[in-house]
């Protein structure tokens, strides 16, 4: 029987491990597991794993749990009673009955959130509770339980129970006799009288709060070191005690793990200290903390706040007092909010120990000072600092290392110098450096954003200086900037708004000294812009004196910006205009403003929803004056993308709006709107110069600009498309005006009202009434009259076809000077701005002779006449001469003359005196020119006296005397010099020939006769004696010389012995003496001697001689005769 009976329960118990976990769920059943992998079964008792199994249920009556393995392993045993025996256990679920633990187990886990009622860890038992929340531990006798993670409400130790605690939570312990307690445990709590038993009980290692506590009036001493975790929640003090003692050994660390936790009485998240109060004056306390000598305090995070002492005069700390030889460290948390009685409190710290700043914040701390220190602040190393966002006072020491380094750089790197300040409070800017050319504009951190010098330093930080363009110039009036560049325009330009560093200054003062150029390329008339030769991009502007509808700066420029002739090219605005107010070359003008003398060109567009002002030269001028300005800016005002209804925009050439004075100025730009259709109210009011004029005066302006698109009048005001002004509000002048350029009304929405003139678009009724005078209007109207609607309307002049206020006149009188007169009429030269050289001008838009302005400067265009070559036209309007002389007409009788001298000629008009041929050399042709006929003078021929050459002229080439074929030679004439010459006979030769005299015979008393020219020459021949006479001998005598035989030369006289003349004697040698003869006296007496006898022959041939020689000279002188 009893084998019977063991055989059916063990079949029974195995029939019930098959049933569905449903089937075996009792209704107190309990889930532990959420993702079981392993199943276990009974056999004999005893659980084993088995494979791909789902879930295990025991039922004992007692308890049912569903257990989990990681991956079957470890193996999870169990007894037949239920009662776990083994290995990890893993509890997903609450588990609300009591759970036994048996024999060794490994470790129990409780996943986060869960809760088990009642754990029992059995005298057979070791168990590691490594996390999870139970709310009663009993250890058995004998029993060994580790706490090693976890939280237990109640722990209850039995004798000879053994347990040791880390790292986890009990918040009660009770133990029998002989029980076994190692370790600390955090504990938690709720209460006031909780929480200072666990700051005294030295078994808990740190206080948890789990709840909000409230202390009523002791304060909470700490003298041992004890964590406090405010764990999110509110430690309140009721304001009659202060919060924290710390004594001497004491050490307090203060952190909130539940930074994030929020209140519904505080704005401040995580856990706070706050309502501490000190409560007597005379004693250096803090409502906060007070941190004795000897004692320590470490905060890591939460808030102090809302403490203080309230004594004036009184050495006390709102937050935190450390007295001398004591240590507060800040690591986190935040201490705010916290004052002190004034004179010598600190609202946040007050320190007389040593504060090390490594991190947390300070803040708002009213007192003296929001930090007071006395002592020692410094830092650890590496750490983040205490960020101080209150003020810090005292003569205490700030050591380096708890403060901020800032660098500051100046150009090229070079280091300004470096200071040192607490993290969060402000850094004191340095003296500005200087570099020339050029003006700091402020410091930038780290090289990029600029520098607010009132922020709190949060680090480390290198600030750079910012250097900006410096302009010449002071930029007031006596000494405006000087601007020549795009560059320069922009400095001046963030000057006045006080934009990117620099100064504001809207009453800057400046001049232009050479054309600008902002961007070089070109726009559509749809603003599509195309890259000039800089290839630049194209750049926006920001309008000077600019106001956004959310701008605080100031309402516009009040300066004088004098362009001096200059012109701003390539002016490119584009806004939205729900946040513009005013755009253009200026935004605002204010009433001091004055500009003047410069040239816009570019384009400007506004899109979107919102009113506003929009201008060439400024989009509101608000009692500013506008002199001389030009816009050839095209403007295009869009509002195809907006909302519809109810915005009202102002648009001009020269200004959105104005109520001052706008003169000589003039447009040339489109001026066109977009709108819907259906849009009442919205984009009325455009004027060539001015959108909507209050009060406002325009004088001697022009349109020429072509001004398009749709506007509308509704129930928000009056709109109107104008030539000069667009709408008149309240007694506006405009006076001395023309328009050229065409209104096109595109569309009129929401009234019939013509609102489109060709000088007013439309005058505000119910308002003074405006006067248009001395203005005209030529331009095409669309949709309107040609000079107003309504308003006073005098001397004003339109082009016939035209209708509307004024006068009509034809072409023809607006050409010949009628119109300019009408215009003028009763005022001197001096009282009015037209031009009244000829009446009119020719205006290349039109080609129509009209009257225009004097400052215009146009050149005359005279007409009629006719012009010869040696007068101008005569103006048939005026009479008088203009133009240029007409060179080909050469009507005043003149002819073509030749004007000829000996080398050239030219042809010109004998009337003009204009060259048709030009003054070059004669083309010679037998001493004449070819071309005009001139006869050759030859008065250059070059004749070398030579008759057998020719002479040529040289000017003409031509012969002028042909050469002979010799010469004509005249007769030998002597020279004197033993030669003789003959020359040519042919007149104007001058050549002669010379030769030796030759011929005929020298003789002894004779030169030879030369035989052509009959003249003696060379010496005579005293060898050569023609007339050799022979004288005959004759013995002397005594009585006569004698002599011998010989020759005498009846020419010269000589003697010779031969006959030949070649032996001369002498006439001694040829005479004989006389002989000797006796004497009568009886001596001999001597002949005659021979000298007597040659005597005598030479008396005797001396005679003979003489008429020798006679006879020679009869000879010559006959010869002569013949």
């Amino acid at each position: 029987m009893r084998k019977r009976l063991v055989s059916i329960l063990m079949a029974l118990c195995m029939a019930v491990s098959l049933l569905p976990v449903q089937a075996l769920a009792a209704d107190d059943a309990y889930t532990v597991g959420e993702d079981t992998r392993a199943k276990v079964r009974l056999y004999s008792g005893s659980l084993v794993p088995e494979e791909n199994c789902a879930t295990l249920t025991l039922a004992d009556g007692t308890v049912t749990v569903y257990i989990h393995t990681e991956e079957r392993l470890p193996v999870v045993l169990a007894d037949t009673s239920g009662k776990y025996v083994g290995g990890d256990l893993t509890i997903y679920q609450d588990v609300s009955k009591p759970l036994t633990i048996h024999k060794a187990a490994k470790s129990i886990t409780v996943a986060d959130g869960k809760r088990v009622s009642e754990l029992i860890i059995a005298g057979d038992a070791n168990v590691t509770i490594t996390g999870g929340r139970y709310s009663k531990v009993t250890v058995e006798t004998g029993g060994v339980l580790q706490l090693r993670g976890g939280a237990v409400d109640s722990l209850i130790i039995k004798s000879e129970g053994h347990v040791s605690v880390m790292d986890s939570i009990v918040n009660s312990v009770t133990r029998e006799d002989g029980a076994h307690f190692l370790g600390t445990a955090d504990r938690e709590v709720t209460t006031a009288q909780g929480l200072a038993a666990a700051l005294a009980d030295s078994e808990v290692s740190k206080v948890i709060l789990t709840a909000d506590v409230q202390l009523t009036g002791s304060r909470l001493d700490v003298s041992r070191y004890v964590p406090v975790d405010l764990n999110g929640h509110v430690l309140r003090s009721n304001g009659s005690n202060i919060v924290f003692w710390i004594g001497n050994g004491g050490y307090l660390e203060l952190n909130d793990s539940d930074p994030e936790s929020t209140h519904s009485d505080f704005s401040v998240k995580g856990g706070i200290i706050t309502g501490g109060k000190v409560p007597a004056m005379g004693s250096a306390f803090a409502g906060g903390v007070v941190v004795n000598a000897g004692g320590r305090f470490t905060m890591n995070g939460g808030t102090i706040m809302g403490c203080s002492s309230p004594f004036y005069g009184a050495r006390d700390a709102g937050g935190v007092y450390v007295y001398n030889g004591g240590i507060f460290t800040m690591k986190g948390g935040t201490i705010r909010d916290c004052s002190a009685g004034g004179l010598l409190g600190a609202g946040g710290v007050f320190n007389e120990g040593t504060m090390y700043a490594d991190g947390g914040t300070i803040r708002d701390c009213g007192g003296s000072a929001g930090v007071v220190n006395e002592g020692t602040i410094d830092a650890s190393y590496n750490a983040e600092r205490t960020v101080f966002l209150t003020s810090v006072s005292g003569g205490g020491t700030i050591k380096a290392s708890a403060k901020c380094q800032v660098t500051f750089l100046t150009m090229y790197g070079s280091t300004d110098g470096t200071r040192r300040v607490l993290r969060g409070q402000a850094v004191s800017r340095p003296a500005d450096p200087t570099s020339e050319g050029h003006e700091l504009l402020g410091w930038r951190l780290n090289g990029a954003d600029v520098y607010d010098f009132s922020a709190p330093v949060m680090g480390d930080l290198i600030l750079m200086a910012w250097w900006g363009r410096s302009l010449s110039g002071s930029g007031t009036a006596e000494e405006p900037y000087q601007i020549g560049n795009a560059e320069e325009l922009v400095v001046f330009r963030d000057i006045v708004n006080g934009a990117n560093g620099r100064k504001l200054n809207s009453d800057a003062c400046a001049v232009l000294t050479a054309d600008i150029v902002l961007n070089d390329g070109t726009f559509d008339e749809n603003g599509r812009y195309t890259r000039g030769e800089s290839g630049m991009w194209l750049s926006d502007w920001t309008p000077m004196g600019q106001y956004e509808r959310t701008s605080t700066a100031p309402e516009g420029y009040g300066g004088t910006f004098d362009g001096q002739g200059h012109t701003i090219t390539g002016l490119y605005v584009s806004t939205n205009a729900e946040n513009t107010y005013a755009s253009g070359l200026f935004a605002q003008l204010t009433g001091s403003a004055v500009v003047q003398n410069v040239t816009v060109t570019g384009y400007i567009y506004v899109h979107g929803v919102g009113g506003g002002n929009v201008g060439g030269i400024a989009g509101e001028a608000n009692g500013a004056a506008i002199r001389n300005c030009r816009n050839l800016c095209d403007i295009l005002l869009n509002k195809v993308d907006g909302s519809l209804g109810g915005v009202q925009t102002n648009a001009g050439g020269i200004a959105g709006s104005s109520s001052g004075t706008i003169e000589n100025c003039r447009n040339d730009g489109t001026l066109r709107t977009i709108a819907p259709n259906d849009d009442i109210g919205t984009m009325g009011r455009v004027g060539g110069i001015v959108g909507m004029s209050d009060k406002g005066t325009i004088r001697g302006c022009v349109n020429t600009g072509t001004i398009s698109g749709g506007i509308s009048r509704g129930p928000e005001g009056r709109h109107g498309m104008g030539g000069i002004l667009g709408v008149s509000f309240d007694a506006s002048l405009i006076q001395d005006c023309y328009n050229t350029g065409s209104i096109q009304e595109e569309g009129r929405y929401g009234s019939s009202v013509n609102v489109a003139g060709g000088i007013v678009g439309d005058m505000r009724d119910g308002f003074t009434t405006a006067t248009i005078r001395n203005c005209y209007n030529v331009g095409e109207i669309t949709g309107g009259g040609s000079i107003s609607n309504e308003g006073i309307v005098e001397n004003c002049w339109y082009l016939t076809g035209g209708s509307g206020s004024g006068t009509a006149k034809d072409a023809a009188a607006f050409a010949d000077g009628t119109v300019l007169k009408a215009l003028i009429a009763g005022r001197g030269d001096d009282a009015h701005p037209w031009d009244t050289d000829c009446g009119s001008k020719r205006l290349a838009e039109n080609g129509m002779r009209i009257p225009v302005l004097a400052w215009q400067g146009l050149e005359t265009v005279h007409s009629g006449g006719t012009a010869t070559c040696v007068e101008r036209a005569a103006c048939d309007y005026c009479g008088r001469s203009y133009g240029d002389i007409d060179p080909d007409n050469h009507a005043s009788g003149g002819e073509e003359q030749w004007i000829t001298t000996a080398d050239s000629h030219l042809k010109k008009w004998s009337c003009c005196g204009a060259v048709t041929v030009a003054e070059s050399g004669h083309d010679w042709a037998g001493g004449a020119c070819r071309d005009c006929g001139y006869a050759c003078l030859h008065s250059g021929a070059a004749d070398d006296g030579d008759c057998t050459t020719a002479v040529v002229c040289a000017v003409c080439g031509d012969t002028v005397t042909a050469a002979k074929s010799g010469h004509t030679w005249g007769a030998w004439a002597s020279d004197g010099n033993d030669r003789h010459t003959r020359r040519c006979t042919v007149n104007g030769c001058r050549q002669s020939e010379t030769a030796r005299c030759s011929g005929g015979t020298a003789t002894c008393v004779e030169r030879a006769v030369c035989a052509a020219c009959g003249a003696a020459y060379g010496a005579v021949d005293s060898k050569n004696h023609t007339a050799l006479v022979k004288v005959n001998g004759r013995p002397a005598t005594p009585t006569q010389v004698g002599y011998v035989t010989c020759w005498t030369c009846e020419d010269c006289g000589r003697y010779f012995r031969d006959a030949a003349g070649t032996q001369e004697i002498r006439k001694e040698d040829a005479s004989i003496g006389k002989v000797e003869t006796p004497s009568a006296s009886g001596g001999v007496q001597s002949a005659r001697t021979a000298d007597e006898g040659a005597v005598g022959l030479w008396i005797a041939a001396a005679s003979g001689a003489e008429m020798a020689l006679a006879g020679a000279a009869i000879r010559r002188r006959r010869r002569d005769t013949e």
